[in-house]
């Protein structure tokens, strides 16, 4: 799915011009974000700019990666692609590097970040959008946190859940969360099998859901697929279930672009089958999962062993959502 950032770049880059040292050839981006412009550096790096509507406050502190750079309330020379050149302040994203499938997701999350933020954002509001930007191209310098197959077994339990952006919400946001979507009353962890058999690795703490809370665990059957679907295939599908959801969506990039980290170009290239992952999602719970329960020995920790699930009944989410409403978003869609 290309977005209006991606296809103004493109536009940008046939049109054949270069701009001049000190300044950045742009092209905007049409009336409802007439301060926003996609452009290239002298040196050709792909750029965000967004006209300054204020400098009244504390000036944010720049933010310099080795893959992206940030800068606020900048002096800018922008010349348009058929001549004028205008002088203006603007903040300005630059993405350092050439890789393709780096270029795809910085234009994914500014193309939602504008949406969210408007034609003329605040400066809090805008400094704290690239913090949030920054934050996803560092960890994508960091090698994957979860395998493919585990991240698509994820994505496959939000793309048939009824309620997609309530299951976002609860998405985990750090690679330490002991569980993969985590409400109030709710745990629930997703688990993916290769090889067609509810065969999965827990830790001692997932199986002991904290007091008070249902803990469930969904099991996914994820294979290779040639003529299959690839983690950005699946994101897509995902993102046309969430219509107007802006901050979901947004969630959604940040989380599948931070859990790949370096491993960006995989989401495109491999692929696995989704009818059969659709097909094969049960729930379990956690409680009745075999497990290493009761208390462990001192100075003993970390304690992970894998469990068998095909002797154990699966759950009836509909039944189970009279008791635990946080289970409607995970029924079905045609439920």
């Amino acid at each position: 799915m290309t977005g209006r950032f991606e296809e103004t770049f493109d536009r940008l880059i046939s049109g054949g011009g270069e701009p001049s040292h000190d300044s950045y050839l742009v092209l905007d981006l049409g009336e409802d974000l007439a301060s926003w412009f996609v452009g290239i550096d002298a040196n050709c790096h792909p750029c965000i700019l967004v006209e300054s509507t204020s400098i009244a406050g504390k000036q944010p502190s720049p933010i310099k990666l080795e893959n992206l750079d940030v800068q606020f309330h900048v002096p800018c020379k922008v010349e348009r692609t058929h001549g004028i050149t205008k002088k203006t302040t603007c903040n300005v994203v630059r993405l350092k590097s050439d890789d393709l499938a780096m270029r795809r997701v910085f234009y994914s999350v500014c193309d939602t970040m504008a949406l969210m933020l408007g034609n003329t954002p605040r400066d809090t509001d805008l400094s704290k959008a690239m913090k949030r930007l920054a934050a996803i191209f560092r960890k994508m310098l960091a090698p994957a946190s979860r395998t493919l197959a585990g991240l698509f077994g994820e994505l496959t339990v939000i793309y048939r859940s009824v309620l997609p952006h309530e299951l976002i919400r609860d998405w985990r946001t750090a690679d330490v969360d002991r569980y993969d979507f985590s409400s109030n009353d709710l745990k629930v962890e997703v688990k993916s099998s290769s090889v067609r058999q509810r065969v999965h690795e827990f830790s001692y703490e997932q199986c002991s859901p904290p007091s008070g809370t249902v803990g469930l665990v969904a099991s996914v059957f994820v294979e290779r697929a040639s003529r299959g679907n690839s983690i950005i295939d699946l994101l897509n599908l995902v993102e046309m279930r969430l219509p107007g959801k802006l901050e979901a969506i947004f969630k959604l990039r940040e989380v599948v672009a931070t859990t790949l980290g370096n491993a960006q170009s995989q989401a495109v290239e491999i692929k696995f089958d989704l009818a059969l992952a659709l097909e094969s999602v049960q729930f379990f719970d956690l409680n009745e999962v075999p497990a290493v329960r009761g208390n462990i020995p001192a100075r003993v920790s970390k304690v992970r062993f894998t469990s068998d699930l095909s002797a154990m009944q699966s759950v009836d989410l509909v039944k189970w959502s009279d008791g635990t409403p946080d289970l409607v978003a995970y029924l079905e869609t045609y439920q």
